[in-house]
């Protein structure tokens, strides 16, 4: 199981994940680019944004089409989702995840396909874009992919932002690739809470979807419920802020 230490309640500390991951540190960033060929084939969408919670929670639909979404877990699967370890026991004061992981540390052309190839870099800028000097410019380069299945969860736990080489972190964005609808999915919802105890908002998985919501200091306690019945699969980076790209605020629907 891997573990997350939850923040304390009566303070603003962030987690951070740790425990057994599949990584690729010995592969340079351009061949980490080939470990998920399917990305190569991404296609640009026209995006919006569904605010569940201001400043906290947005959905995007169809940011990839199912066949890309079976194309991407395909990929990963050939490449091989590391267990997590055996024999851990729950801790006080730790949030255990028991899901299959895939951790691509430095992996900037995917984070790139993602972010561009999709049309998320357009959808998130309007979504976010609150600060005139620090808007959304990309996707941390660390990718991961989780793979559930019956019974594995992620207790509560916060998510911590972390420096880039382009900027801090500021939301966590996951990529749902299985669903009820086309993968007999049970469970497996993204539950946002205030405490410990009151659900804010639970999110089940649609496939082809993304979440975001904020994490560091803001961050919403939150788990991924048991999957009840199939295999959850999602994708994991973060939305880097940084300065405003040159040029930025032309009429973008040139790009259409």
């Amino acid at each position: 199981m891997a573990k997350t230490k939850a923040k304390p309640a009566a303070t603003t500390r962030n987690t951070k994940s740790s425990g057994t991951s599949a990584t690729t540190a010995s592969a340079s960033p351009t061949a980490r680019a080939d470990l998920l060929p399917s990305t190569r084939s991404w296609t640009r969408k026209y995006l919006s944004a569904e605010c569940i919670q201001a400043d906290q929670i947005y959905i995007f639909d169809n940011v990839l089409s199912p066949a890309e979404c079976d194309a991407l877990i395909a990929d990963a699967e050939a490449l091989g989702f590391a267990p997590a370890e055996k024999n851990l026991r729950p801790r006080k004061g730790f949030a255990f995840r028991d899901s299959g992981r895939i951790s691509l540390l430095d992996a900037p052309t995917i984070a790139d396909r993602l972010w561009t190839a999709t049309g998320l870099d357009r959808a998130v800028r309007a979504a976010l874009d609150e600060d005139n000097n620090a808007v959304p410019v990309a996707l941390n380069p660390h990718i991961r992919l989780y793979r559930y299945v019956k019974g594995q969860s992620f207790g509560q736990h916060y998510d911590e932002s972390v420096v880039t080489p382009r900027g801090p972190t500021a939301f966590t964005l996951l990529v749902y690739l299985s669903d009820a609808e086309s993968d007999g999915l049970a469970g497996g919802e993204t539950v946002f809470y205030e405490g410990k105890r009151k659900v804010v908002y639970s999110y089940s998985p649609k496939k082809g979807s993304v979440l975001l919501h904020r994490h560091g200091d803001a961050c919403l306690l939150h788990e991924a419920a048991a999957v009840q019945k199939g295999t959850k699969y999602i994708m994991r980076s973060d939305v880097v802020f940084g300065p405003r790209p040159a040029g930025e605020g032309d009429d973008e629907a040139a790009q259409w």
